[in-house]
Order: structure tokens, then C-alpha cells, then sequence
């Protein structure tokens, strides 16, 4: 009775172990999953030069790089943010043709300081903007309660004009920007147009828009929603403000698309990009099939005659297969290649 008890027990810890393992196991995929889905590129001082000050033939036209010690409370708050908006400016700015506009990196500055120093890193958080392998802005971090927004303001600015350029290249309309607050409790004196009731500031700076409007005043508070048209000419009001509570002028953004300092309006030439896939897929079969042709006709007669079928299909010669071996061989990826053996190819 007790040998059986025994067994029982035995059996019961296995199974608890077994379990606890395989739980164990799930978790450290899942996290392995997350680390390899990590939108964000690690960079170090051997790799930091390598890939973004060296060039490269098919270069990333803006790099945003995050600079940051991962024990600073500042730092920890803000790495899922910058995660957030990493994936939505890639997606954004993702272009059909499969070229990389724009990339985000991270620099962990607890055991990179000296790079940190070279890329006149003096406080943090620390953004910086690399266009043509230069440092062209940088962010600096300034409160917890406002970093967020401050940053996907400036994202927004140092990448809001290469969306547009995508967009016209597409045919697609670019998004409205949000007004920008010019200056709080006040309005401007200029002769001024109500538009009534609306429920955001964005409404607002639409329908102001619509009329052919530049600035406008919104209410909070009591006059919470009250919308009003402003006619100055500028956001600075040659009319002068006037000190009133409980509302704010705003300018209207105008998206707008990029151009190239080397492009001017004339030079210009737009290529659907449609056209552009059509013409990539035609001219991708038609480089397979010709290269398959090659193959085909590079057997002689002789060959070709003395092939024997076998069970009634013909079999292809020795050089045949090698040639067309040899073919797919050099239409794979070098580095789809060079991790397998030949058996595999």
C-alpha cells in the first residue's frame, strides 16, 4: 500500500514539474517573440557609424534616434511612446516600392557615454534627427507631463513633409495638421466672423478653413466651444490683441508637399506608382523567362536527341539541371545562399 501511495506521489510531482516547465518555456518564447518584433534598432559604438554615418547604396533617408540611459525615470517613461510612434511613422512612410524612408533607433547611454558625448548628448531624453548622415535637430526632454505630445509634435514636423511628398506621389490627400496655439487668453483685434458652437479645436480650424480662413479664436470655460473666424494677415495681428479671457488664437496648418532642394516646380515629373509595379512585375518575368530560355537553348541537338524517355516522361540532360540549378542559384538573396549548403539549393 505504501509503494503504491509512493508511486502516486511520484507521479503527481512529475506532472506538476512537467507542467511548471512548459509554462516556464511559453513564457521565455513570448518574450523572445517580443524582443524580435522590436520596432526599435539597437545601435552601439561599433554598429552607430556603420549605419548611419557610412554610406550605403540604398540609404534611409531619416534616421530619429533616441538617446538614453534605460535606469532614468524620464527615459523609462518615454521608450513606449517612442515605440508607439516608431511603428506609426514607419507604417506611414512605408512606400509601395519598397524603399526605406525613414528608420527609428536607440542608444542605450549607460554603456555607450562616450558615443553619446561624440553626438553632443547633454541632457535626456535625447532625440536626434540624422538626415544625409548629419545630426540636422535634435529633441531634448523637458517634463513628464509633457513629453509625449512635445514629441510627436516635432516628429511631426521633421517628418510631416516627407508623408506629404509619399501621399502626392500616390494621388492620396495628406492628412490636415492640427492647429497650432499662437497664443492663450487673448483674441486678435482684427474684424472677426463667428462660426458658432463646435465640439474641438480641430472642428473649429475646419470649418474656418473651408471659408478660406488662416487664424481663429476657440473658447474654453464658460465660452467653452465658441468659435471664431480671425481676418489678420499674420500670426503675429498687426491689429494687436487684446487681453480676454477664456480663449486662445490658433493658426490653421496647411499640409503641404516636399520638395527636394535640387527639384523645382517645372522639373517635376509625377509617375504613378501604379504604373511603376506593372512595369517592375513585367520586367521581373520577363528577366525569369528569358534566363530560363538561355538555359533551354544552351543544350545542343545532340543532346536534345538522345534523350530517352523513362515510364513515357523525358528527362531533362545533366547541363540542363545544372544550368537551371545554377540559375535559381543566382536569382536567391546572398544571404538566403550563403546560410545553406548546396544540397539545399
Amino acid at each position: 500500500m505504501v509503494c503504491i501511495k509512493t508511486k502516486v506521489l511520484l507521479v503527481c510531482l512529475t506532472f506538476l514539474a512537467t507542467t511548471a516547465y512548459a509554462q516556464n518555456s511559453e513564457k521565455d518564447r513570448n518574450d523572445n517573440v517580443v524582443g524580435l518584433i522590436d520596432p526599435v534598432l539597437r545601435l552601439n559604438r561599433m554598429t552607430f557609424d556603420q549605419t548611419i554615418l557610412e554610406e550605403h547604396a540604398d540609404p534611409v533617408s531619416h534616421w530619429i534616434v533616441l538617446f538614453c540611459p534605460p535606469w532614468y525615470e524620464p527615459c523609462q517613461a518615454l521608450e513606449p511612446v517612442f515605440k508607439a510612434l516608431t511603428q506609426k511613422w514607419e507604417e506611414q512612410l512605408s512606400s509601395p516600392l519598397f524603399t526605406t524612408e525613414v528608420r527609428f533607433a536607440a542608444v542605450d547611454c549607460a554603456t555607450e557615454k562616450a558615443l553619446c558625448n561624440q553626438q553632443k548628448v547633454n541632457t535626456y531624453p535625447f532625440v536626434g534627427h540624422y538626415r544625409q548622415r548629419k545630426q540636422v535637430s535634435a529633441w531634448r526632454g523637458n517634463s513628464l507631463a509633457n513629453d509625449e505630445k512635445r514629441l510627436r509634435d516635432y516628429l511631426q514636423k521633421e517628418l510631416g513633409p516627407a508623408h506629404a511628398k509619399l501621399l502626392a506621389a500616390t494621388g492620396a490627400k495628406p492628412p490636415p495638421l492640427p492647429p497650432v496655439l499662437i497664443k492663450s487668453w487673448v483674441v486678435c483685434a482684427s474684424s472677426d466672423e463667428s462660426f458658432g458652437t463646435k465640439s474641438s479645436v480641430e472642428e473649429c480650424a475646419s470649418a474656418v478653413e473651408a471659408s478660406g480662413g488662416k487664424f481663429f479664436m476657440y473658447g474654453t470655460g464658460s465660452n467653452a466651444g465658441q468659435c471664431k473666424k480671425s481676418n489678420t494677415e499674420s500670426e503675429a495681428c498687426t491689429e494687436g490683441f487684446v487681453q480676454r479671457e477664456q480663449y486662445n488664437f490658433y493658426k490653421i496648418e496647411i499640409a503641404t508637399g516636399y520638395m527636394e532642394e535640387d527639384e523645382t516646380p517645372e522639373g517635376r515629373v509625377a509617375i504613378p506608382v501604379d504604373f511603376l509595379l506593372i512595369f517592375a512585375a513585367i520586367a521581373g518575368n520577363a528577366f525569369f523567362i528569358s534566363r530560363g530560355s538561355f538555359g533551354s537553348a544552351a543544350s545542343s541537338p545532340l543532346a536534345s536527341a538522345t534523350k530517352q524517355p523513362i515510364g513515357g516522361v523525358v528527362l531533362p540532360s545533366e547541363s540542363q539541371a545544372q544550368q537551371r540549378a545554377s540559375c535559381v542559384a543566382r536569382s536567391l538573396p546572398k544571404e538566403w545562399a550563403e546560410a545553406r549548403g548546396s544540397v539545399e539549393l
